[in-house]
């Protein structure tokens, strides 16, 4: 470039000869390189209109990116719901998995399971308290009735001995039931006149019959003495040849609910 005033070349902007001043041209100004600021970089831009540079904001890094934790996978913590609810529901909530209604259900159907077993162990634990308190009952019953299985019943006492399937005079289906009577009382006494037996299958009543052998050797009318035994025998018609006969024994002449109560196992 030359001086338009005397020719002159024309260095830094500057006439060698006559030292009038040239604006430089764009191209030959030179932008600074990039300085570092805070970790990130700051370059200035040339302003033509000033003179000189201007500086551009700075430039920010992206972050580096963090490592997932393993708890905070979505795998893991399915896993937890399915295998460990309690646990699963925690590192739902804690590491926001899923959106907020899936949360909600999710941890809402744990809880009603949850109640539901705790409700079930209860009523177990309940009705084996329950059973405990009844077997309890039981052992108290069964030992009064222990007591009176000796057949005790008034003055008088009385057991089954025996029971055995036979025919009766018309050739049914019948059971023979032997009894051992003791009279107790001051006065002798029959056991037709003493007691009053009933059997019962079913909760039917079964109806007294007798066999053609043992028609006269029932033993039912013959008086006993006071202090002193004998064996008995009565036969019911059956309704069924192998459900249990419950027999029912009270005194015959007594205004009184005593009863003792056996029951008869047929083979």
């Amino acid at each position: 470039m030359k001086c338009d005033s005397c020719g002159a070349p024309v260095e830094n902007g500057k006439c060698t000869y006559c030292g009038k001043e040239f604006a430089q041209p764009q191209s030959s100004l030179k932008t600074p390189p990039a300085q570092p600021n805070g970790g990130s970089y700051y370059r200035q831009t040339p302003n033509f209109g000033q003179g000189g540079y201007v500086p551009r904001p700075p430039v920010q890094q992206a972050p580096p990116k963090k490592k997932q934790s393993f708890w905070s996978k979505t795998g893991t913590v399915v896993f937890m719901l399915i295998f460990f609810p309690l646990i699963g529901v925690c590192l739902m909530w804690g590491y926001k998995k899923f959106n907020l209604a899936a949360r909600i259900v999710v941890s809402a159907v744990i809880v009603f399971v949850h109640i539901g077993i705790f409700a079930g162990g209860s009523a177990a634990s309940s009705s084996e308290a329950e059973n405990a308190a009844s077997s309890s009952v039981s052992s108290s019953v069964s030992a009064e009735e222990q007591e009176k299985s000796q057949g005790q019943i008034g003055n008088y006492i009385c057991t089954v001995k025996s029971a055995e399937k036979c025919k009766d005079w018309n050739g049914e289906n019948a059971v023979k039931i032997t009894y051992s009577f003791t009279n107790n009382s001051s006065d002798a006494e029959s056991f037709d006149l003493a007691l009053q037996d009933e059997a019962y299958q079913n909760g039917v009543e079964l109806e007294s019959t007798f066999t053609e052998d043992d028609l006269d050797d029932m033993g039912l009318e013959a008086k006993v003495k006071p202090d002193s035994s004998k064996e008995v025998s009565k036969v019911y018609a059956l309704r069924d040849d192998s459900a249990d006969v419950e027999i029912e024994i009270s005194e015959f002449a007594s205004f009184g609910s005593d009863k003792l109560n056996y029951t008869v196992e047929l083979d």
